[in-house]
C-alpha cells in the first residue's frame, strides 16, 4: 500500500510540477561570446537530457570546438547552423534560443505557433551547428587580448592596419569560412589574400572549421540546410536549382519571416555553405540574413526580439517538412487505441496540417496508419493523430509506464 501511495504521489508532482526550468537559460540581451555558448550548451542539456545532447565535431585552428547538437529522436534530419561570420554573432543566439524553446516545447508538451515539438522530434532530429567560427567571433567580440601576442602583428595587417576587429568577418587566419565551400569556385575574386573578408583560400575547405561542417554534413545527411546570417532581412535560396519543391519552401520560408527572397535572376556569388549544399545533395538551402542592414558591424541586440518572433517556428516548420518528405505509405489499420493524455489533431498524416483541436484521454477506433499516424474517428470527424510509441497507448499499458513517460517529459526518469 506504501509503494501504491508514493507511486500516486510521485505522479501528482510529476504532472504538475515539472523539473524543467521556466526560467530562460539563453540570455539575448548581451554580447553572446563562445564562453557563454560553452555554457549555455552544458546548462541545456543539464536541463533537457532525454531530448538533447550535444558534442564536438572538430577544432577551429586555435583550438576552440565546434559543436553539434542534436535536438529530437526521429530519422529524419534537417541542419541549421551560425555564425559562419564573425561579426554575425546573432546568429548563433537565433539558434540557440531555437534549442531551449523548442526542447521546453516539447518537455511541457506545448505548440510553438502552430507546431507541437513533442510530436515533431519524435519523428524527426534538428541538428544545429550554433556558432561555426569560434576564433572568428572571439576576435571581433574580443580583439587581440584573445590570441597569442606572437600573430597581433599579422592579423592587424590582414586588418588594413586597424586594431578594431569590430568589422571581422573571416576566422582567426584571415580565410572566409562561407567562401570556402566549392560551389562556383573558380568564379573571380577580388581578395586574394587573407584578409577580414572575402578572402576564399587557396583551395576548397582548406580552413579546419570548413572540413568539420562539410564531414558532419556528409555523415548525417540533412533534408534541409539552413545557415543563419546578418544582415539585410533577406532570405538566400536559389544556386540553380529549378525543383519546384525548393521555390514553395523560400516563398513559405518568405511568408513565415517577411524576409524578402533574393530573386533566382541575380547571379549567385556561390563559395557558400549553402550554395554547396544545394549543389552536393540536390536538396533545398536558405540563407536568411537576420537584422536590419548595418554595414560592416554587428547587427545591434535590439533587432534580436524582432526576428526572433519572426524565426522562431522555421526549425520546426522545416523538421515537419522533412518528415513529409519521408512519409510512408498508409495501410489498412483496424484496432482501438487507447489515448493517455490530450493529443493534437491533424487533416492529414503531416504536421503541417494541425486542426488546432486537441483529442482528450480516451478509446479511439482506428482504421488505417502511416508510419506513426493513425487515422481515428472523432468528435470531429475522421482525423489523424500522431503517436511515436503505439505500444504505449494500448489496454495493457500500465500505470508504471505512464510515469515512466511523465518522467521521460519532464526530464525525471522513473526507474
Amino acid at each position: 500500500m506504501g509503494d501504491l501511495i508514493s507511486i500516486y504521489g510521485l505522479w501528482f508532482l510529476l504532472s504538475f510540477f515539472p523539473l524543467s526550468t521556466d526560467e530562460p537559460i539563453i540570455d539575448t540581451t548581451q554580447t553572446y561570446t563562445y564562453e557563454i555558448m560553452v555554457e549555455d550548451l552544458q546548462e541545456l542539456q543539464h536541463v533537457y537530457p532525454t531530448i538533447l545532447s550535444y558534442h564536438s565535431i572538430g577544432k577551429s585552428h586555435y583550438n576552440r570546438e565546434i559543436f553539434a547538437v542534436r535536438l529530437g529522436k526521429g530519422p529524419n534530419p534537417i541542419i541549421i547552423t551560425g555564425s559562419h561570420h564573425a561579426r554575425e554573432w546573432m546568429s548563433t543566439m537565433v539558434v540557440m534560443k531555437m534549442m531551449e524553446e523548442y526542447a521546453k516545447s516539447y518537455s511541457h508538451n506545448t505548440v510553438i505557433g502552430t507546431f507541437k515539438a513533442s510530436d515533431i522530434l519524435e519523428d524527426s532530429t534538428i541538428w544545429f551547428i550554433p556558432m561555426v567560427n569560434p576564433d572568428g567571433v572571439t576576435l571581433q567580440q574580443q580583439g587581440l587580448s584573445a590570441f597569442p601576442a606572437s600573430v597581433h602583428a599579422a592579423l592587424i595587417e590582414m586588418n588594413d592596419g586597424s586594431d578594431d576587429f569590430t568589422r571581422w568577418k573571416a576566422n582567426a587566419i584571415g580565410i572566409d569560412l562561407n567562401r570556402q565551400y566549392p560551389a562556383n569556385w573558380d568564379a573571380p575574386s577580388d581578395v586574394t589574400e587573407p584578409s577580414w573578408m572575402d578572402y576564399k583560400g587557396e583551395f576548397p575547405f582548406q580552413a579546419l572549421e570548413v572540413q568539420a561542417v562539410r564531414d558532419f554534413t556528409v555523415k548525417i545527411k540533412p533534408q534541409i540546410a539552413v545557415d543563419y546570417h546578418t544582415s539585410g532581412r533577406i532570405l538566400y535560396w536559389y544556386f540553380y536549382n529549378d525543383d519546384e519543391r525548393d521555390l514553395a519552401l523560400a516563398t513559405e520560408f518568405q511568408d513565415k519571416t517577411g524576409y524578402n527572397m533574393i530573386d533566382p535572376s541575380v547571379e549567385p556569388t556561390g563559395r557558400g555553405y549553402t550554395d554547396w549544399f544545394i549543389q552536393e545533395f540536390g536538396l533545398p538551402g536558405f540563407t536568411p540574413e537576420v537584422g536590419e542592414y548595418v554595414e560592416d558591424e554587428h547587427v545591434p541586440l535590439e533587432d534580436f526580439p524582432e526576428d526572433w518572433e519572426r524565426n522562431k517556428e522555421i526549425g520546426l516548420w522545416l523538421a515537419a517538412e522533412s518528415d513529409d518528405f519521408q512519409r510512408e505509405e498508409t495501410v489498412p489499420f483496424n484496432e482501438k487505441i487507447r489515448i493517455t493524455h490530450a493529443e493534437q489533431l491533424y487533416s492529414e498524416p503531416s504536421f503541417l496540417n494541425t486542426e488546432r483541436a486537441t483529442l482528450s484521454p480516451q478509446i479511439v477506433q482506428a482504421y488505417e496508419k502511416s508510419g506513426n499516424w493513425y487515422h481515428v474517428y472523432t468528435y470531429l470527424g475522421e482525423k489523424w493523430i500522431h503517436i511515436p510509441n503505439r505500444l504505449k497507448y494500448f489496454p495493457e499499458w500500465t500505470i508504471l509506464d505512464f510515469l515512466r513517460d511523465r518522467g521521460d517529459r519532464f526530464n525525471c526518469p522513473v526507474k
